[in-house]
Formats: C-alpha cells, structure tokens, sequence
C-alpha cells in the first residue's frame, strides 16, 4: 500500500532553506548584537584562538560551527559569519519539523509561518537565546534533516547512501548538543504512532509484522538516533572537564518543578503574543474541520498536531525531573525545544484547511506570499540591516567621534593603557576584550589582549608566556573581587594597581611598581 509520504508528495524544501539564508543575513546584519554578552561572544573566541571539539569548560555542547568558521581571522567577520550560520539553521529548523511531521503540500506554508511568527511576535531575549545563546538550532537542524533522509520514499526503504548520509548527521547533532536523543527521540516515537492507521499497517499478517517493523522508518530512525547517541557519548571524552550531570530530581520535587519551569516559560513570552496568536489560528482551523472535505484531507495535519502535543508534553515533564534545571534557576531554554514543537502542531492545525487545495498554483501562492511577511517581521524585530549599525551595536567606541560614554572597562581606555589582559568578571571580560581585540584588528596592530576569567583556562597556555616585565592587567575601576582568586589560581600574583582611570584600573607585578606604600593588590580595597 502507498506511504502517506507517496499519496501527498511534498514540495521541494530548497525555497524555504532560500527564504531562510535570506532572512538569517537580513537578521545578522540588524540589531541582533545588541544582545550580545560573555556566553554569545565566546565561540568567536575559541574560533580564532583556540578551537576545542567543545565549548570551553564544557563537554556537551560542540563547536562545530566555530570549526567552519577558522578561516576568518578578522573578529567581526568570525562573529559575523558564526551568528549568520546559528540563525540560518535555527529559521530552517523550524521549516524542517513542519516537513518531518506534515509531510504535505501544506508544509512550506506551515514552516514559514512559524519562522514569520517566532521573528516577530516572540520576545527578542527568548529569539536571543535560541537563534545564537543556546545554539540549538545547529542539532536541531541536523537531527531533522537526519530524519528526513529516512522518510521512505516511492523506492520503498531508504538508500545505503541516505542512510549513511543520515546516521553522519545524526552524529554532528548529538556532538553539537549530546542529549539531542532527549527530543528527537519522542517525535519519532508518537509521529510514528499518531500515522500509523494512515500507512495501512493494519493489514500486515502477525507473522510478518517483525520482518516489516525492521525494515520501517521507524526502526531506522531509531536505529539511527541510537548510533548518534552512542558516538555523542564517546565523542565527550574528548572534552578535558566533564561537568555535564545527568542527575534525576527527588520524585517529590517534580510537580513543583514542573510548575516553576511552565511559569518560568510563560513569563518569558511576554506578553504572549506568540502563544496567543497561534492559539487563535488554531481555533479558526479546527472550526474548517467540520467541513467533510477538509476534514478528510486535513487528517495527516491533526495527526502531526497530535504527535507534536504528545511529543512536547512528554519531553517537558521529563526535563521538569532533572537536576540542572534547579541548578540553572529554572531557565526558560529548557522548555524551548518543546515550545518550537508545540507551534509547528498548532501551525499544522491551522493550515489543514489549505490542503484541500491539493499542490495547485494558489496553495504554492500563499506560502510564497509569507516570504514578505517574515521579512517585515523581521524589519520590526531587528530594524535595517548595516554593518556601521554592527558596529556600534557592539561597541560605543565605533559611535560618533567625541563621544564619551563607553561601558564598563571602555575600549578606547583599554587599548590606551596598552593592557596585556583583562580580568574579573565573567560578564565584563569577554565582551571587553573582544572589543579589544576587534579594535586592535582594524588598526592593524598585531598584538592580542587576553581575557583572565571563567573559561580562560585553554588559552592560558598562550597568555601565561607574557613576561612579568610586560604584564599590564586591566580590571574594572575600583578592583574586581572576582579577579583575585584567578590572580593566584594562574600564579599571577602578587600585582599592585600601577594606574587608575575612568574605567579601570591597571595592575602590573608589584615587584615592578615602585610605590611600595601601594604593597599587594588587594580587590577589596
């Protein structure tokens, strides 16, 4: 019997990928850095200065992208080309679930809708935190696309090549992110078990059903995940810290985890406009339903919307159990994979009335027609793409000439006091010495400042060679507790505060400062 997949022949994908680039650079050149801190800075860092298989001080996020992007020595262009990628794959990966899970003529209008929708109605933290803090759309994007090479096709079971090809990218997804089996897993299992009645697997004989259930996508699929699972594993021994804890919660905790990570979440869409808004697309969908027509057409989209629900709950009620949750102060991205998932069934519901239309001209019209929407959503999220707007985004250094105001340890003051290093705060030295470095670039200047904080570790081998006669240390105006411990930890102590600015102090060996009534730098001072 025909596939479901044979019966609605999908349309082609490469337009909505091609939509997707278009927006992703439109996205990348807007106000997007103006988000940008200490976590979404650092790939650039370990791309230009020293790239590991995994995030700094972490084994389970991998650094795929910033491997791609070693070539590009000039900071912004790095950055730049990075952040275009994450959004590109995190736009597409959107387009991919409503392909894997509809598998209709209705999918491109279904995908780009949601891309239009999360552009423009989500919250720009929350767009923050998926398109470039929390990088899932890399795993995302490869685990679906992974997926969707599995899909039988008219040729019946997949190709070796296909699934070759899918089991490569299933293991790029679980090294970009090593519990990505967490959530792919589900949505093979309930898509699955939503279409079931729809491959006509009822007619399959008992003593055949074993030999049929082994050559099924839903056995490679599985068989696929599990491949990628197992080398995501082994792939995190490569990374020298392991701090990833897979811990469970007390079964007494979780209702009240689950609570906090819902209200967490919800809070974190204000004012809900995304929710709300797909919630009443819904509504109109399900009243089309009641037309015989649609609804006998429309039935592969109520089956994905189910799939999708059943998928989202089950994940969130199993993230809710974990122990780094609590430990992450009930951080909304946990429940991100399963919002995504949840608006792709509501938008499948939504369109489900389009599909009487079959692949006809109109059909391939209106999701065409939603390629100017997400652009001016984009428009209203992000404003006009420019590079001088990049510029100044990151940094005030690159506004107006004479102007005066610059953040904490203020870039023209830092590469005035010829600083070797910045260090302190986590949240204050990164973003400082990229913009360092970024401005020591354009002037052509060869030499490198380092940062001296949490995740400055693999790159010590490079900063701790700076001899002591040249050591400049710049740390924020008035001392920064939480560089003295670093100070020791690197046996970079004993400095003494050489110079004070507006900005910052800067601290050299104290052997080296001749005002010996300054003595021994003490942050607390």
């Amino acid at each position: 019997m025909p596939t479901e997949s044979q019966r609605q022949p999908c349309p082609p994908l490469w337009p909505c990928l091609l939509a997707c680039a278009a927006l992703a650079l439109w996205i990348d050149f807007g106000s997007l850095h103006q988000t940008q801190h200490a976590d979404s800075l650092l790939p650039t860092f370990i791309s230009l200065y020293r790239w590991m298989p995994f995030y700094w001080e972490l084994d389970r996020i991998g650094m795929l992208v910033p491997l791609i992007a070693r070539p590009l020595k000039h900071p912004l262009a790095n950055l730049l080309f990075q952040d275009g990628l994450y959004v590109f794959f995190a736009l597409s990966a959107l387009v991919l679930l409503s392909r894997y899970l509809l598998r209709n003529a209705t999918f491109p209008l279904a995908g780009l809708l949601c891309v239009a929708a999360f552009v423009g109605l989500t919250p720009t933290p929350y767009r923050f935190e998926y398109f470039i803090n929390t990088q899932y759309g890399v795993w995302l994007f490869l685990g679906l696309s992974s997926l969707i090479l599995l899909e039988s096709g008219a040729g019946g079971s997949p190709s070796w090549p296909r699934r070759i090809a899918s089991a490569v990218l299933m293991t790029l997804a679980h090294w970009a992110y090593c519990t990505a089996t967490m959530f792919l897993g589900p949505l093979i299992v309930f898509r699955a078990a939503c279409s079931w009645r729809g491959r006509g697997d009822n007619s399959v004989r008992p003593a055949g059903f074993v030999q049929r259930l082994a050559h099924s996508e839903l056995f490679n699929s599985l068989a696929t995940l599990a491949i990628g699972f197992a080398t995501g594993l082994g792939l995190m021994r490569l990374a020298p810290i392991h701090d990833t804890n897979f811990a469970s919660l007390p079964p007494s905790d979780w209702p009240q985890t689950w609570q906090t990570l819902a209200a967490s979440t919800w809070e974190s869409l204000a004012p809900q406009a995304w929710p709300w808004a797909w919630l009443a697309a819904a509504a109109v969908g399900l009243v089309a339903y009641c037309h015989p027509a649609v609804r006998r057409e429309a039935a592969a989209n109520w089956r994905a919307a189910m799939a999708t629900a059943a998928a989202a709950v089950l994940i969130g009620l199993f993230i809710g159990t974990r122990y780094w949750v609590v430990a992450n102060q009930f951080a909304f991205r946990y429940l991100l994979p399963s919002s995504l998932m949840l608006q792709a069934g509501l938008a499948g519901v939504a369109v489900a009335p389009l599909a009487v239309l079959g692949r006809s001209a109109m059909l391939r019209a209106s999701y065409l027609a939603t390629i100017p929407l997400a652009l001016a959503a984009a428009f209203a999220s992000y404003g006009r793409p420019s590079l001088a707007g990049v510029y100044r985004d990151l940094d005030p250094y690159y506004a107006s000439a004479g102007a005066d105001s610059f953040q904490e340890l203020g870039t023209r003051e830092l590469l005035d006091s010829g600083a070797t290093h910045v260090a302190g705060d986590y949240w204050k030295v990164w973003p400082a010495v990229f913009r360092a470095n970024l401005a020591l670039h354009e002037r052509g200047e060869p030499r490198v400042v380092w940062g001296v904080a949490q995740r400055s570790g693999p790159t010590h081998r490079y900063w701790g060679k700076v001899p002591r006669d040249q050591m400049r240390v710049a740390v924020a105006a008035g001392g920064d507790p939480q560089a003295e411990p670093f100070f020791y930890y690197y046996q970079l102590a004993p400095l003494a505060v050489a110079e004070k600015r507006d900005s910052l102090w800067l601290l050299r060996p104290s052997e080296i400062v001749a005002t010996c009534e300054r003595g021994s730098f003490n942050v607390k001072r």
